[in-house]
């Protein structure tokens, strides 16, 4: 069936056609196709323009489901965070007191000493411990097998068997530039923290001949 369509014009004032203009871009549509809705929902057939709607309804879920993804994410990294926090706060509080507990709480559970924390760090550094008594607890580090490294302002704190391997494998291959961020950061981070400490507290020095670092007798 074809249907044939008139065309119907009319002259408006200025205050109204202003405000048809505002309706109908708050409503993101034109004046003449809000005049026509406004005419059809007059004579009971209203009329509602469906691709502006579902362009609308397709931008707000997008929107919505964007939100929704960064929110998980967000509370994933902060689930993650916590965790980390905890873990760390906890070997911290074991670091700093440097005390054992008590017989009976040893026999129930065992608690990681500060040679535990030191095998699975590899190096640690007196000013990030920060210990309520610090010559206790080196003394207690020396007492349990620990490598410690005592410099003019800092101590490093070394696991036996990662010294052995640092002084074998890595001291050949930390660079000449041994400030070089892009050099340095070849190497594993517990290297480049030592490396740095022992040339901070020069406790090494750099032999042209044997072109490598080598340790201050």
């Amino acid at each position: 069936m074809v249907v044939n369509l008139r065309t119907v014009g009319f002259k408006v004032s200025d205050e109204v056609y202003d405000e048809l203009a505002k309706i109908a871009k708050e409503r993101g549509t034109s004046i003449s196709a809000l005049v026509k809705d406004i005419v059809l929902n007059w004579l009971g057939k209203p009329e509602v323009n469906q691709k502006v709607n579902l362009r609308v309804n397709q931008e707000l879920t997008e929107k919505v489901n964007q939100l929704v993804n960064q929110l998980s994410e967000i509370n994933n990294r902060l689930n993650t965070l916590e965790s980390r926090m905890a873990a760390l706060e906890s070997s911290l509080n074991i670091i700093k007191t440097g005390n054992t507990a008590p017989e009976k709480a040893q026999q129930k559970k065992h608690r990681a000493t500060i040679r535990d924390i030191i095998k699975d760090r590899k190096v640690e550094l007196m000013s990030d411990i920060m210990p309520k008594n610090p010559e206790a607890f080196i003394s207690k580090a020396k007492s349990e097998g620990i490598v410690v490294l005592e410099g003019g302002k800092d101590v490093a704190l070394v696991d036996p068997e990662a010294w052995e391997e640092f002084k074998s494998k890595w001291m050949r291959r930390i660079p000449y530039q041994i400030t070089d961020h892009k050099e340095m950061s070849r190497l594993p981070e517990w290297v480049r923290k030592l490396a740095i400490f022992l040339y901070t507290e020069a406790m090494i020095y750099y032999d042209k001949e044997k072109g490598g670092w080598q340790l201050l007798e």
